[in-house]
């Protein structure tokens, strides 16, 4: 079923439900009504009778005689007339009593003073009436042959308004429900145009301001994020490829030239001494790749810990001094304050560990003399700057750390572009060439653990790369 199908019907029934209570009150009000009304015309036409009878102003035969023959044109009200010893002094029609008293509804009418009561379909009223000091028992009944025939029509006409209100209801609801759920279907229609090949499209946003524009705005800010996501991938893809490939190739032509013609012992070490450099080449590129797609995880499902950041920048140094013997890195002498409080933060080692590495082995790479100096500094900060993820402490301190290298400096126009994925910028040499992977790997990483990474280039001090990490007390 339809939503705009389900609106109508939830619509009609509504209405329906209001309409049936509203009739039906309207009836029972007029029924109720009539019945009272009835009730009165029946004691006055009892009373007036009775006045005639009692008062001796007319000839009871002649009141019965009146009676029969209007009973056989129009509703006659039937009167009876006793003492208070129940000894009957008139009757309209004894042969067709429809009341027939009993000494019981007697003494009722005679204990009570007035009782409305029905019998059959008559309404028949009974009362004591005072005449010449005397008090009378008097009852009369008859058929409201009018008023019930009015009530049938009244009746009648609610069930036919009643019909006729909710087509009308049903047809105006299903109108306004596909007027209203119209821009449903746009969205719908706009989105079944939308793939993996148009994700520029977006949907109508119209007036922005009702719940269905905010819908079409939440969907194109989606839609926004998908697209920047495929383009990514779509990139990331097409660099790995390329990446990748060329090592590849040079491996392959490294050990096809040298298995095209037989060599001598220290020609065929010295290939593998080149098969072995281009192999490290795409491993290195390989786990880059890797630790690239780990930063890029969901968050939540990272796992993190309180670690010394001192331990950490040491291990990450060993690691890089091992695998690059010709680097070095060098530690500024300890301050009191760190000996005496060494700083820890809520992170994840390994990839904490690659950042500081990858930022190690860049600021060796590009100095002269291959030494990479690093700064610590520890620095109060507002208690609203953000904390790794997964935490919401708030945080008085921040930890800083300076990677600084006096190579050349950083062109202005591409110090915004260096953290992005692949770039290479255009100071790198055939010798420090890279693949564009370590600085956008440790942005992403930094983030991850709530921080951020700056840039500052000087041609006289060259480059220093700051990450600002939010410490967390973690007693």
């Amino acid at each position: 079923m339809t939503l705009r199908h389900r609106l109508t019907l939830w619509f009609t029934g509504l209405t329906g439900v209001l309409l049936i209570i509203f009739s039906i009150i309207i009836y029972f009000t007029a029924a109720q009504n009539r019945e009272k009304e009835f009730y009165n015309l029946l004691k006055k036409e009892a009373v007036t009778k009775a006045q005639l009878i009692v008062n001796g102003k007319i000839d009871p035969l002649i009141l019965q005689n009146i009676y029969r023959n209007n009973r056989q044109i129009l509703p006659e009200v039937e009167v009876a007339v006793y003492d208070t010893t129940f000894r009957l002094m008139y009757h309209d029609a004894v042969d067709i009593d429809v009341v027939k008293e009993t000494p019981e509804m007697l003494t009722n009418i005679l204990q009570n003073g007035h009782i409305n009561f029905t019998a059959d379909d008559y309404q028949a009223v009974g009362f004591t009436y005072l005449a010449n000091k005397k008090k009378f028992l008097v009852t009369a009944a008859a058929y409201d042959q009018y008023g019930l025939a009015k009530l049938r029509n009244l009746r009648n006409t609610l069930l036919v308004a009643l019909s006729l209100a909710l087509l009308i209801v049903y047809g105006t609801g299903k109108f306004f429900a596909g007027r209203a759920l119209s821009p449903v279907a746009q969205i719908i229609a706009k989105a079944q145009k939308i793939s993996a090949k148009s994700l520029h499209l977006r949907l109508d946003t119209g007036n922005q301001r009702d719940e269905l524009a905010q819908l079409a705005l939440t969907f194109n800010d989606m839609l926004d994020r998908l697209e920047k996501s495929f383009e990514a991938q779509k990139n990331f893809v097409f660099h790995m490829a390329h990446e990748v490939r060329t090592p590849l190739a040079t491996l392959m032509a490294e050990a096809e030239l040298t298995l095209s013609q037989t060599r001598t012992e220290a020609e065929y070490q010295q290939a593998l001494s080149r098969i072995l450099e281009d192999a490290q080449k795409l491993s290195h590129l390989v786990n880059n790749l890797l630790d690239l797609a780990k930063a890029s995880y969901d968050p939540t499902r990272i796992n993190f810990k309180y670690i010394p950041v001192h331990e950490t920048l040491m291990e990450a140094a060993y690691e890089l001094q091992r695998s690059r013997p010709g680097f070095r890195v060098e530690f500024p002498p300890p301050a009191e304050a760190l000996i005496q409080d060494e700083p820890k933060v809520l992170a994840n080692e390994y990839l904490l560990r690659v950042a500081f590495r990858n930022l190690m082995e860049n600021g060796c790479k590009f100095s002269p003399d291959h030494i990479c100096r690093l700064q610590l500094r520890v620095r109060k900060t507002p208690n609203d700057e953000k904390g790794p993820i997964g935490t919401s402490d708030n945080h008085s301190k921040v930890l800083e750390i300076v990677f600084q290298n006096n190579g050349p400096a950083i062109r202005a126009e591409e110090v915004p572009m260096i953290f992005e994925p692949f770039y290479r910028g255009t100071s790198q040499t055939q010798e420090n060439i890279g693949h564009g992977i370590g600085l956008s790997l440790c942005r992403k990483i930094v983030e991850l653990h709530g921080g951020k990474i700056e840039v500052e280039s000087h041609p006289d001090s060259g480059n220093l790369f700051k990450i600002s990490i939010p410490l967390v007390d973690s007693n």
